[in-house]
């Protein structure tokens, strides 16, 4: 393994992505969108009843700003009382796929720091071992959730201490989930720390992307997928079969 530092591996995403930034923000935006349909209800069901009385509230009014501070409030509270119960059940729903669609944005990942190209219906391979992903999803949800109740902290070391899982599954997708996850436990022994440092380098980004409204995240969410596959491949080099990673030529 090569010791390397946060810089090096958003370096070697920005290279590994050339000419495919668009592919992949395409598959972000087919990703956001099939998210997006599951909540579509949640939010009609919960808006469209109070839209008439929103109408007439305003209405009532002179202008928006007397609207706004006297009823607008009020109304969005409601929206919000409305939609979060709807929003929880679909949210309980879609944990049933994001555990394929997280293995195959692992997959992605990976091909990406193997210099192979990458097409928007990768985006769906991951159901291929839906069975298994789903597990490790629920799996490690349960195991993080379990440690968060002790403090917060023991929480976020352990989400990194699973962290590798599911590369770890990607790559080997007949392995029993819970060895993939021990096996993340061995490789992260003592590099924790580095994987919370590179996440951290791209926390100004991350804040930049909630400014625009997500839009940013079409750019800042791939460089973050490639600099955590560079991290696994720097960790468990190329088999013999595989193209080698020049990480270190590229650091």
């Amino acid at each position: 393994m090569i010791t390397l530092r946060a810089r090096h591996y958003r370096r070697i995403a920005n290279l590994k992505l050339r000419g495919q930034r668009g592919t992949l923000a395409l598959t972000l935006l087919i990703y956001f969108a099939i998210c997006g349909i599951f909540f579509l209800p949640a939010y009609l069901s919960a808006f469209l009843p109070i839209v008439p009385d929103l109408v007439k509230a305003a209405n009532s009014y002179y202008d928006f700003h007397s609207f706004f501070r006297h009823e607008f409030i009020d109304f969005m509270f409601s929206f919000l009382l409305a939609y979060l119960p709807y929003a929880a059940g679909i949210s309980a729903l879609l944990m049933f796929f994001l555990g394929a669609f997280s293995l195959s944005f692992k997959r992605i990942g990976l091909s990406l720091v193997q210099g192979e190209k990458i097409q928007p219906e990768d985006l769906f391979k991951g159901f291929k071992h839906y069975i298994p992903s789903l597990v490790l999803h629920f799996l490690l949800s349960i195991l993080i959730s379990l440690w968060s109740l002790l403090l917060i902290v023991p929480g976020i070391v352990m989400h990194y201490s699973y962290s590798m899982s599911w590369f770890i599954l990607a790559e080997n997708p007949g392995m029993p989930v819970n060895e993939a996850r021990k096996k993340s436990m061995q490789l992260m022994e003592g590099n924790k720390a580095k994987l919370f440092c590179l996440d951290m380098s791209f926390l100004g980004w991350l804040l930049l992307s909630a400014l625009t409204f997500g839009i940013l995240l079409l750019w800042v969410m791939p460089r973050i997928l490639t600099a955590h596959a560079a991290f696994y491949r720097n960790l468990v080099p190329a088999t013999r079969d595989e193209k080698p990673v020049q990480v270190q030529a590229e650091s």
